[in-house]
């Protein structure tokens, strides 16, 4: 296969980022996928981010483009993830999880117990829907190649709520989603040793790198 050279840039959370891999830069799934296409990687993955992080994130990269030829690789986090704001600093709760913030702000311990107890899973979903639906007309509007993929969990809830969420339904590109609509990185990496923390060791990256790239082999 030939593939011209170009600048792979992605997004994501943890499992992305490459989090528990002894070196993220050389064997996250990225990295993987980069030397697999001969081109070069830039991952603006953050561990523990939601989905409004991304999407800032890609938008900023996207005014900041220098490259002739990139590719967006966009992993999204579980739609449970929300982002808040306050005097400390923008931060993400997630419903049923507890964090360790870097000061005691107990106004946020009671956020999440609020959002663990009365928290619309239906509407997050919706709202992740719509996130995906806006950053591809924004990303085709520039004529920038780009995939979507998902972590984890908002591909079991498409199972639940996809026939009901109109109109992203029909909008979603699904042709440009790798793995839609019942797999994420979690079915890619398979039956493979996991860290202390769940995350895919090098085994699950090389897993989640073959099928990734064996999806693009179209584009270049």
């Amino acid at each position: 296969m030939s593939i011209n050279k170009f600048m792979l840039y992605t997004f994501g959370d943890s499992f992305t980022y490459g989090e528990e891999l002894e070196n993220p830069q050389t064997h996250s799934w990225p990295s993987l996928v980069a030397k697999d296409l001969n081109s070069e990687v830039k991952n603006y993955s953050l561990p523990g981010c939601g989905n409004e992080y991304i999407v800032k994130r890609v938008m900023r990269e996207v005014v900041e483009l220098d490259s002739n030829h990139p590719l967006f690789l966009i992993a999204w986090t579980s739609c449970g993830r929300l982002e808040f704001s306050d005097e400390f600093g923008t931060y993400d709760v997630w419903g049923g999880c507890q964090r360790r913030w870097k000061q005691p702000v107990p106004h946020r311990e009671t956020l999440i117990k609020y959002i663990t107890a009365h928290n619309n899973i239906e509407h997050q979903y919706r709202t992740w829907l719509r996130q995906c639906v806006l950053l591809q007309d924004f990303l085709k509007a520039r004529n920038i190649e780009y995939r979507f993929i998902t972590a984890f969990d908002n591909h079991s809830l498409t199972q639940q709520f996809w026939e009901t969420s109109h109109p992203y339904n029909r909008l979603l590109d699904t042709q440009n989603f790798i793995g839609w609509p019942d797999t994420s990185l979690m079915e890619m990496m398979g039956n493979c040793i996991k860290g202390p923390r769940g995350h895919p060791l090098e085994e699950g990256h090389r897993k989640i790198a073959d099928v990734i790239f064996s999806s693009l082999q179209d584009c270049y």
